[in-house]
């Protein structure tokens, strides 16, 4: 039995159920992000005072690490935010025993295990209120590094928390049923014990009010050297690239993440015979990439979570996928009030050439011919060259839903082009037997498709429709003709389609001015505008559309038992709290970032 995995698993199996269950006593003490320039959003001063004690001991070599803060830290918004108050609202309760009993359910340490229960989960949910970093760092050797040796820590501040804590570490020995070899030795005056088991030896020692352990003795004894001296020498905090990467942790937030990205850990590629993953990894220059960090903050104005991909984003390497960050969204007149919105720009040219180049040269000779060999018979097929076709794609993709008051649940896709003819010339040659007819409507001509299916009830033979519109700037997708031809119209800007727009809806806007002034993908949902019980009959069909058996008795009867948790549940309860969702993403020459605001 691995202990140390084991206690992560328990670890991972009580986070949700942690969050969730003392959420209702989370704080923030961030300002409203109202009050924050928009331009300066993910890039907040860093002060030398945010540091904490925990992230100024870490040794530099940390790898991966993910911070909680404690919910004992955080009571003073729990009668404000939107997402703790929905949490303890008494309509809520059917779907909260719902969280918390999947949370605690058949864990994968219980099925390891055998006799770790959900009632011994539960009953170490208290250590979440205190402070806790889970993590790992890099292997300190060559052979370390080709054994894949464990490098794991975890450091807890187990005030008050110490017998809990002990029936944590108990848990997976008594559930294994076999007694580990234990051990101690003397380090600086701190007692460092050891756990031999079958599979290996972890260590684990109490410096002051921390708890430590890690699976590896140098690890442990670096960590008892910095957490029980007051100049621990070289830390994490010195690191250029965590400090760049710490602008994305707020002084509140309740979870913090970092991981750092190396060239000795592309094997995440993975190995395949006859492809040379180094050649790929190369040609990409995902060297390029430096870490990653997030963040997860509560507030009285918003539950927000913020996320970065740091990096060169000069031309040339995979940052090249992501599409320019401007003010503007094309696809955005499209929507109306009410509606939820999604768009992002990719560039399409950028990901051929990136991806093509290096692929043909990690791929051996008579692959390389076969790849080659496919571009010209598309090419061929399409008219045009491939690296043609696919430069008449602007780069922006956005997905629209239908009003609240549409029961149909139809979503409008719409992606920009370049060269309408092109693009319907294009179009008249791949799908050519799926045009039923054209029309012509002011500059954009609608294509109706037909294609053949089966009822799935009847299992008789039908025909679906579907429509593409074609205009100057966009491509414009439904199944619904009156969605596509209202979209068109809302492009020519008549008067009539200004009205419920979502763009003038005043929310929106001062949604939108939470966010940098330019983005490269942007979304919006005006929750309290949501029909809640469609919101739940679209998920609960996605969930029986995922068991494979759409259509029969037997995916009837799954929808049935999906719906027994939502029993009693007043539906009305999610308006009452959430009212937008926000979120927004940008490329900057450092990185890309995320930031998305709950309120």
């Amino acid at each position: 039995m691995r202990n140390s995995a084991s206690l992560r698993r328990i670890a991972g199996g009580c986070l949700l159920a942690g969050i969730c269950a003392f959420g209702a006593t989370m704080p923030a003490q961030q300002r409203s992000p109202a009050t924050r320039p928009p331009a300066k959003a993910a890039h907040p001063p860093a002060k030398e005072s945010q540091l904490t004690a925990i992230e100024s001991r870490l040794p530099p070599t940390v790898q991966t690490y993910i911070h909680w803060r404690g919910t004992k830290t955080l009571d003073t918004v729990k009668a404000k935010n939107g997402l703790l108050r929905l949490w303890s609202d008494p309509d809520f309760a059917p779907i909260r025993r719902a969280i918390i009993a999947r949370a605690l359910g058949k864990t994968r340490a219980e099925e390891e295990n055998g006799s770790i229960s959900p009632d011994q989960l539960a009953a170490l949910l208290p250590l979440f209120e205190n402070e806790a970093i889970l993590g790992s760092v890099s292997a300190h050797d060559a052979e370390a590094q080709a054994k894949s040796a464990p490098n794991d820590f975890l450091i807890y501040d187990a005030t008050g928390k110490g017998d809990l804590l002990g029936e944590a570490s108990a848990l997976p020995r008594k559930a294994s049923g076999s007694a580990a070899k234990s051990g101690s030795y003397i380090l600086g005056g701190i007692k460092i014990e050891t756990s031999e088991g079958p599979r290996e030896t972890n260590f684990s020692a109490q410096a002051g009010n921390y708890y430590l352990r890690a699976s590896r003795k140098d690890v442990i004894e670096d960590l008892v050297s910095r957490f029980s001296a007051k100049a621990s020498g070289p830390s994490l905090a010195d690191d250029a690239v965590w400090k760049r990467a710490r602008q994305n942790f707020p002084p509140d937030a309740v979870v913090e993440l970092f991981s750092r990205f190396s060239t000795n850990s592309l094997d995440v590629l993975g190995r395949h015979p006859g492809f040379s993953t180094s050649t790929f990894a190369k040609e990409i220059h995902l060297e390029r990439f430096n870490a990653a960090a997030g963040s997860l903050s509560f507030s009285a104005e918003a539950t927000r979570v913020r996320f970065a991909i740091l990096g060169d984003t000069s031309d040339g390497s995979l940052f090249d996928i992501a599409g320019a960050s401007t003010p503007n969204f094309a696809t955005l007149a499209l929507a109306r009030d009410g509606a939820s919105y999604n768009a992002g720009r990719a560039d399409f040219t950028a990901i051929y050439r990136i991806l093509r180049g290096p692929l043909l040269d990690a791929l051996p000779p008579k692959e390389n011919s076969s790849l080659k060999g496919f571009e010209a018979l598309g090419g061929a097929f399409l008219g045009m060259p491939l690296p043609d076709a696919v430069g008449l794609l602007g780069g922006e993709v956005a997905s629209i839903s239908s009003a609240p008051g549409d029961p149909t649940f139809t979503d409008l896709f719409a992606v920009s082009i370049r060269k309408r003819e092109d693009v319907l010339n294009l179009l008249r040659k791949a799908i050519g037997p799926m045009i039923r007819r054209e029309i012509v409507s002011g500059d954009a001509t609608i294509l109706e498709l037909e294609t053949s299916s089966k009822d799935p009830a009847t299992n008789a033979p039908r025909a679906k429709h579907y429509y593409v519109a074609v205009t100057p700037q966009l491509l414009i997708f439904a199944q619904r003709k009156g969605l596509v031809d209202d979209a068109v119209a809302r492009l020519h800007g008549a008067p009539e389609t200004r009205a419920e727009s979502l763009s003038g809806n005043p929310e929106f806007r001062r949604a939108r001015a939470l966010l940098p002034a330019s983005l490269s993908g942007l979304s919006y949902t005006q929750m309290n505008k949501q029909t809640w019980e469609r919101e739940f009959s679209v998920l609960l069909r996605g969930m029986a559309s995922a068991t494979g058996t759409n259509g029969t008795n037997p995916a009837k009867g799954a929808v049935t038992a999906q719906q027994d948790w939502l029993q009693g549940v007043n539906l009305g309860v999610f308006s009452r709290y959430l009212h937008s969702y926000t979120s927004g993403w940008w490329k900057a020459s450092d990185g890309i970032y995320f930031d998305s605001y709950l309120q």
